[in-house]
Formats: structure tokens, C-alpha cells, sequence
């Protein structure tokens, strides 16, 4: 922190260039291995960015140092809060990479910026096309891995934003993920089988939604092989995913109780996918979670579950206090559903849910519009009120329906 002070994107952008061989090997080295930890060892992850910012402002930038002051970025916004900080070394990484002979690090910091910075702060939506481009860019450098990672990051944020569902068009990505694998060098091929398995989780959980996928034996083995290809592969990135999509999948569905013991089981995952929107989301989906069980549980276990929410609401919160937009209607949801535990006033709890379905939509996030009327939904009819109860369930089915989930439009129906 000393070394780097208040250095702007510019000034660190205009440090002299690393001329050394062997400083140059090194730095090498170390963008290879954080690459690894990132995915299977993610406490390593840090000392080996700041170790490679450090040369740099030593001994001068290259290549490397996109990768440096990039990875900076993810951890100031992951681990430190500091977004806007965060989003000045991504900038200081684009200014690097407009440097002449950096073409190779093109397609690594466009995933790195758009799929684990930028979505602090801007329109997840907004991460979709460079996502898109930042794999047509690997293609085109002949780095596989790279866009691999940027395919399974624009599947997965167009997922998250509340886009309709469109199940059909995972296969090609799926197919090509193969053929990038097949193509690359050996030491990015795991990454690009994780990859491929992302995409495939995905893939099942818009397919459950749809209700093109509805045998929930068939659903169940297949997550669960996707968790033993987590596992074998010592990937916490792909394990990280797996739990994601099955909470998504409860949760929408309804079913607090095993979303429950999925949490359980799943432990704290989100290191294994530090700084990327799907471990925001996991968040609020375990936070959501929680407070349900809350409401459903003896006093003891009430105090339990509330306590685990609200320490997950924290961190919701703070995300939103730094100005992250794509989880302004996620927050209004949890106030909500801390004001039915806590059993404050009917008329505030309904203005919560108000507020947050009028987010999500104003947001895009169609799939929370829906939940945020269903759940109030819920909530009037264990008061009673027929009116309410059938109002906000109406526009519950229309936006699922929008959304393509017709297995859930089923369920309601």
C-alpha cells in the first residue's frame, strides 16, 4: 500500500518498461501459478499479486503487470471495499494493455475487468457483450483459456442479470468449450474443463426452470457429478457454481428446508469464486435463506438462523453503501423479510417489497421481480388478506412467465 500511495491510473501506466530477463521470467511465473491459485488455492492468490505489483513498481512494467495491477483490482474490491480504488487499477491494466507487444494479456483482462470488477459498481448487464468480445479476442491470440473463462463468466452474468431464459443456446457454448480444450496447451486444459462444467451448471438450472428438465432424480445426479468433477479437479471456482445454481434452484422453488441443509453441507464457498457477481448472489441467497428458516423455527433456532442472515445482510448492505447497483433490490428483499420476523408493521413490510420489486425492475433483474411478488405473496396470505395475497402472485406468474421459468409458473398455477 506504501509503495503504490495514490499513484493513478496514468502514473502507473507510465512507469518505465521492465528491460531485465530474468525479472521478466519471473513475473511470468507468477502470473501462471496465480492463475491456478485462483481456482484452487485462493489464499495464495494475494501474496502472489502483491508480489508482482511490488516488482513492478521496482523494476518497471510489461505484460505481467496488466495481470498485477488487474488482480489488485479483484482484491481491493473483494476483500478490501474499496471499489472505486478497485476499478483505477483496472484502468491502469486497459492503459498497460494499450502499450505496444501486450496483444496476449488482451482477452485475460477483459474477463478479469468485466467479470470480477466492473460489476461492483456498473450494470451487471453492462459486462454481457465485452464478456462476449473477450472471448472472440482470446480465439483470435490463440489464448483458449482466456476465453474459456470469459464464455463462462458472460453465461453465467447473463443468468444472474435476469435475462429470459434460453437453455437452447448453452449447448453450442458447451460444444466450443470442448473445442477450446481439445486446442489448448495442456497446462489450461483443466481450466477449461471447469469452464465447460460452469456452463453446464447453468445449462441444468435454466433447463429445471424451463421445465424441459424435470426429473428430479436425473437433476440430482447430475449435480452431483459435476460436484465429484469439482472435487477431482481440486476446483473450488466449479464447486463454488454447483452450490450456487442448486440454492437457486431451492429458493426459487420454494423450498427453504433443503436450501437449508444445502448450506450446510456446501460450507463457506465463496472464496472459491472471490470477487465474481455468482458469489454476491450466493450471499443473498444464503442470506434469504436464512432468515426464512428463521421465521419457521422454535425460539432457539430462530436466534440461530437470524443471527447467520443478518451477518450475510451485513455484507449486502456494505456492497450496496459502495454504490453496487446490481444489489440495491436484493438488500430491499432481506429488509423485508427482516421486518416479517421481527414482525414489525404490515404497511412497512409491504413498502419494502414494493420497493424491491420496483428495483428489480427498474434494474432489470426480472427473475428477483418475480420472487419479490411472490414472496409478498406469501407474506398476505399468512395474514390473511386475499386481496394482497392474490395481487402480488398475478404479477409473480407474469414476470416468471416473462422469464421463461414455466416449471415454476406450474407450480403456482
Amino acid at each position: 500500500s506504501r509503495a503504490l500511495g495514490n499513484r493513478t491510473a496514468e502514473e502507473l501506466a507510465n512507469l518505465p518498461t521492465l528491460t531485465d530477463e530474468r525479472i521478466i521470467m519471473g513475473q511470468r511465473m507468477l502470473e501462471l501459478l496465480e492463475i491456478s491459485c485462483y481456482q484452487a488455492q485462493p489464499k495464495m492468490f494475494p501474496l502472489l499479486i502483491f508480489l508482482m505489483v511490488r516488482t513492478s513498481l521496482e523494476h518497471g512494467i510489461n505484460a505481467s503487470s496488466c495481470d498485477a495491477f488487474a488482480g489488485l483490482g479483484i482484491l481491493l474490491c473483494g476483500g478490501f471495499g474499496n471499489p472505486k480504488r478497485g476499478l483505477e487499477m483496472a484502468r491502469a491494466a486497459e492503459l498497460i494493455l494499450e502499450k505496444p507487444g501486450m496483444e496476449r494479456m488482451t482477452s485475460r483482462i477483459r474477463y478479469i475487468c468485466e467479470g470480477l470488477i466492473h460489476h461492483w459498481i456498473s450494470p451487471l448487464r453492462s459486462t454481457l457483450d465485452p464478456l462476449l468480445e473477450g472471448c472472440e479476442e482470446g480465439l483470435k491470440f490463440g489464448e483458449g483459456q482466456s476465453a474459456g473463462i470469459n464464455q463462462c463468466l458472460h453465461v453465467a452474468h447473463r443468468f444472474h442479470s435476469g435475462l429470459p431464459l434460453c437453455p437452447d443456446t448453452l449447448p453450442d457454448m458447451i460444444d466450443q468449450s470442448v473445442g477450446l480444450q481439445n486446442d489448448s496447451k495442456s497446462e489450461s486444459g483443466g481450466t477449461l474443463k471447469a469452464g465447460m462444467f460452469i456452463v453446464k451448471v447453468y445449462l441444468l438450472v435454466s433447463k429445471v426452470l424451463v421445465g424441459t428438465s424435470s426429473d428430479e432424480g436425473e437433476v440430482s445426479t447430475a449435480f452431483d457429478s459435476l460436484l465429484w468433477a469439482a472435487k477431482k479437479m481440486s476446483n473450488q471456482t466449479l464447486r463454488g457454481h454447483i452450490y450456487t445454481g442448486q440454492l437457486e434452484l431451492k429458493v426459487f422453488f420454494g423450498d427453504f428446508k433443503s436450501a437449508l441443509e444445502l448450506l450446510i453441507e456446501a460450507g463457506d464457498v465463496r472464496s472459491g469464486f472471490f470477487a465474481t457477481f455468482t458469489g454476491l448472489r450466493f450471499t443473498f441467497l444464503a442470506a434469504l435463506t436464512y432468515l426464512k428458516s428463521a421465521q419457521s423455527c422454535d425460539t432457539r433456532e430462530r436466534r440461530r438462523w437470524k443471527k447467520k442472515g443478518l451477518k450475510s445482510l451485513k455484507l449486502i448492505r456494505g456492497w450496496v453503501k459502495k454504490e453496487n447497483v446490481n444489489l440495491e433490490h436484493s438488500l430491499l428483499i432481506l429488509d423485508a423479510e427482516l421486518a416479517v420476523l421481527e414482525r414489525k408493521r404490515s404497511a412497512y413490510i409491504e413498502d419494502r417489497y414494493k420497493s424491491a420489486i420496483q428495483t428489480a425492475k427498474v434494474n432489470g433483474f426480472l427473475q428477483d421481480q418475480a420472487l419479490s411478488n411472490e414472496l409478498a405473496s406469501l407474506y398476505f396470505a399468512g395474514q390473511g388478506d386475499v386481496t394482497r395475497r392474490g395481487s402480488y402472485m398475478k404479477h409473480a406468474i407474469d414476470c416468471y412467465s416473462e422469464w421463461g421459468a414455466l416449471a415454476k409458473v406450474d407450480q403456482l398455477t
